[in-house]
């Protein structure tokens, strides 16, 4: 879920990402956090607003390292 990289700009291609693309989803370790069970269950419109936003901003973050991977 969170990227693992390199950056040496002496290489030829100076940006390595090191870590595969989430093979789960990154609510489901948000099943197994108590902060975020408690939302779930005190607020679950908020929670999943929330959930949504995460999702979004580890698709994006992970898109953005691999088209900067890609354009070296």
């Amino acid at each position: 879920m969170w990227p693992l990289y390199r950056f040496n700009p002496a290489n030829e291609k100076p940006l390595t990402i090191d870590s595969k693309a989430p093979s789960r989803p990154v609510t489901d370790m948000l099943e197994n956090e108590v902060r975020f069970t408690t939302l779930m269950l005190s607020n679950p419109e908020e929670a999943q607003r929330q959930r949504n936003m995460l999702t979004a901003y580890v698709q994006d973050q992970r898109a953005s390292l691999e088209a900067m991977e890609a354009a070296q």
